[in-house]
């Protein structure tokens, strides 16, 4: 069994160095589609390859092992969930998302969409610079810095939500959707989020730091 794994996905691209570093911690590295050409260019060799291969050079896909490549033709899938559903038939057990978030909406909001169906079966951690997107099924932890930005973004009834760690805790609360949890503070080096019933995206924002954006 792999414990985790990152997956590089095809959209807002993370600096070479945010890649690499997190490739070097983990025990697998899907990349998904066009996010090869990407990986390679940052001088990593990604174990594996997903997708229908539409957006990827014909460049990349003749300078890696044509062992590591699977070719998912179904249209009904995004890249990502094709990389995703890899990652839990490998039994993995934490996956750290690059590249999912920023470049077009439709796209982001997907990949939420896409981390909350999977959630039940896989640890996901989507990232983007200074942001961190947690789907909650049961229990997760965001660890940063006391001043970083915690909210809970809740897209349908989720009941038994409790929250520690933070400015305005919460204990075993009913939240509907709506913008009560947005824009809490992280007063800990972590904090704590369970729901009973239900799902959520939790999120973290790295707290500017020396004059700079997150």
């Amino acid at each position: 069994m792999r414990r985790s794994a990152v997956v590089l996905a095809n959209g807002r691209r993370p600096t070479r160095e945010t890649l690499r570093s997190y490739v070097q911690r983990s025990d697998l590295f899907l990349a998904a589609d066009g996010a090869l050409d990407f990986a390679l260019a940052a001088g990593l060799t990604p174990d594996y390859v997903v997708g229908d291969f539409d957006s990827v050079s014909g460049e990349a896909l003749r300078a890696i092992d044509p062992a590591t490549l699977i070719r998912i033709e179904d249209q009904q899938l995004c890249d990502l969930e094709k990389a995703l559903n890899l990652a839990v038939d490998l039994q993995v057990e934490q996956v750290i998302v690059l590249g999912a978030l920023g470049k077009r909406m439709d796209h982001s909001l997907t990949s939420l969409s896409v981390g909350l169906r999977l959630a039940h079966r896989v640890s996901i951690r989507l990232i983007d610079g200074g942001t961190e997107l947690i789907p909650v099924v049961s229990e997760a932890l965001l660890q940063g810095s006391p001043g970083d930005t915690v909210s809970l973004i809740v897209w349908e009834p989720v009941r038994g939500v409790t929250l520690s760690g933070v400015r305005w805790p919460l204990h075993d609360e009913d939240l509907a959707p709506g913008s009560r949890c947005v824009s809490n503070v992280l007063i800990e080096s972590s904090a704590a989020v369970s729901v009973r019933e239900g799902r959520l995206i939790a999120c973290r924002i790295r707290r500017p730091r020396s004059g700079r954006s997150a």
